[in-house]
């Protein structure tokens, strides 16, 4: 079990990284949008990173009550 928590902890300091690198780089302004809704403009680093934070959120609460 330690070998797969290091390698889940490794994936995700790397994907972090990543996610840090591409919001640097990407300071254009963006918005969301969805149906008849529109978010306010904010960088593309911000919103990458709200995503992965939610996909997180979303993946640990669905697979951790098995």
């Amino acid at each position: 079990m330690n070998i797969s928590l290091f390698l889940v902890c490794t994936i995700a300091a790397i994907w972090i990284l990543v996610l840090a690198i591409a919001s640097v780089q990407n300071a254009t302004l963006v918005s969301l949008t969805f149906l008849f809704w529109e978010s306010i403009r904010m960088p593309v680093g911000v919103l990458l990173a709200a995503s992965f934070a939610v996909g997180l959120l979303g993946g640990t609460l669905y697979f951790g009550k098995r």
